[in-house]
């Protein structure tokens, strides 16, 4: 569908141009989901977020030795 599109140049000037019109639509599809992956996901994702905390713990303890108040 042809229709009119306006754009905003650097220096806020505006211009008109022709351009084509889309039409979106959302579109639900069902998709199926491996609960075992899912599970192994969660599984890793959880490890490294201990690992995350324990090496944040670490220098922040770091962090306050260096940095006594």
């Amino acid at each position: 569908m042809k229709t009119t599109c306006v754009s905003e140049l650097p220096d806020s000037t505006e211009i008109r141009t022709a351009c084509e019109e889309v039409d979106v639509r959302d579109v639900k599809v069902p998709v199926a989901i491996d609960l075992n992956a899912e599970k192994a996901k969660l599984a890793s994702l959880e490890e490294r977020q201990r690992a995350l905390r324990a090496n944040a713990d670490t220098l922040r303890q770091q962090c306050i030795a260096a940095n006594p108040e």
